[in-house]
């Protein structure tokens, strides 16, 4: 611990003196200092005292407050708790700690002591993990990015695991933020191997979070690879919540390579286990997962039912599948329904103002319903080219798949040859 806490002093001299643009110099001239002394002070190779460290931060009109040991125990404690609590899940656990820290940091507010970088490392976690949470719950942080970047630098000053758990705070963050470079530097920093058994959860999670990084770098063979390795440890630690996302990842990457059958029978088996497990924030995921596998394997009257219950039992998102709700009643040739499903299109389009992809796939199809056939299939090829580009392969193999039964209906050869070289250019990706 102590050092630890000679390190983390050291860090916040250097910290407090750049902040105020000073150098070794004037700080040793306004503390009365050897400079080598300060300097050895804030690289952590000499002790540091409570004297001490109050005498320089009062150089510069910085109060630093004395805490006893304990309370920075309890802190580093509640932090591993955090950690722990989000490792399993375990999300509601941590409304305790989360008002705890509001409570330390309102009364800490203005001051320094030997807690603040473990109130900074607390603060970015909470912060971190409403991160990908749709209905934010009071922890935006405009400042997050300047806060990680100090938590950076003080990292391998914390005692461990505290100096893994800081790096995956940042990790978080940078899968959060798509920023690949970033994350695959934070991930070789981490990966090292602790005896802290606290420390192997952490690499667990990093694999964990490497898996999801696979999936949005498009690099569906590297996810599956990493499946059985991370099942392994997340059976090991008992961490079923956990295991059932993986669970929902490996029917994504069936959907992925075209296997459609055995993703949905993946997705029914999550279903049904959703019932012991009570992960009630899964079941519209999955849902929506399902009308896609029913939708493109053709099974329109199945995916009829599957969205009628989503919209039954969800406040559907722009991006939900169920856009395809017209296209279903239209390729089952239920004329008395037309009317009815370009009034669902144009109220879909007015849902999803922000979403130019869904407000495109509306256009298209809006067209088809509409029996204006030369427009749809313009606005069709249109559309797969650009989804090619973007690289969103499923759903310009769709495309293709709904212009290519269209064409065929409509016994128009040469268009369907058209879809049918598109259908081998994305085949090729």
């Amino acid at each position: 611990m102590d050092s630890a806490k000679n390190s983390l002093r050291g860090c916040l001299i250097r910290w407090i003196r750049t902040q105020h643009r000073l150098s070794l110099d004037n700080l040793a001239r306004d503390t009365g200092m050897n400079t080598s002394i300060l300097c050895d002070m804030e690289l952590g190779r000499r002790g540091i005292s409570d004297k001490n460290i109050q005498s320089i931060l009062k150089s510069v009109n910085v109060d630093f407050t004395l805490v006893d040991d304990w309370s920075v125990s309890s802190l580093i404690e509640t932090i591993q708790l955090y950690f722990k609590n989000f490792y399993y899940m375990n999300f509601s656990l941590n409304i305790a700690i989360e008002e705890q820290y509001k409570k330390l940091s309102s009364e800490n507010y203005g001051c320094l002591d030997d807690r603040c970088f473990y109130l900074l490392l607390l603060g970015c976690f909470i912060t971190v993990s409403y991160e990908s949470v749709v209905s934010r719950t009071g922890w935006e942080d405009p400042e997050l990015d300047t806060k990680l970047q100090l938590l950076q630098t003080v990292d391998s000053h914390f005692p461990a695991p505290l100096d893994s758990i800081s790096k995956l705070v940042c990790l978080l963050h940078a899968v959060e933020q798509c920023d690949f470079k970033k994350a695959h530097s934070l991930i070789r920093q981490i990966q090292t191997d602790y005896s802290d058994p606290l420390s192997s959860q952490v690499t667990n999670l990093v694999k964990y979070l490497d898996l999801k990084l696979a999936n949005l770098e498009g690099d569906p063979s590297r996810a599956y690879r990493l499946i059985p390795l991370i099942r392994n440890d997340l059976a090991r630690d008992k961490n079923y919540r956990r295991m059932f996302n993986l669970d929902k990842a490996e029917a994504v990457y069936l959907m992925t390579i075209g296997n459609y059958t055995q993703a949905e029978q993946n997705l029914r088996n999550l279903q049904a286990g959703l019932k012991s497990l009570h992960l009630t924030i899964h079941r519209y995921s999955i849902l929506d997962n399902r009308i896609w596998c029913t939708l493109v394997t053709r099974r329109y009257e199945e995916c009829l039912d599957l969205i009628e219950q989503c919209e039954s039992e969800y406040s559907v998102p722009s991006s939900s599948n169920t856009v395809f709700k017209a296209y279903c009643q239209y390729r089952l040739d239920r004329e008395a329904d037309h009317k009815l499903q370009e009034e669902e299109l144009l109220a879909f389009r007015k849902q999803c103002t922000e979403d130019k992809t869904a407000q495109k796939i509306v256009d298209v199809l809006f067209e088809l319903v509409k029996g204006r056939k030369k427009t749809f299939f313009s606005k069709c090829f249109s559309f797969i080219n650009q989804l090619i580009r973007q690289q969103n392969y499923p759903l310009a193999e769709f495309f293709i798949q709904a212009g290519f039964d269209e064409a065929e209906s409509q016994n128009q050869f040469e268009i369907m040859y058209q879809f049918k070289k598109l259908h081998q250019t994305v085949e090729g990706k």
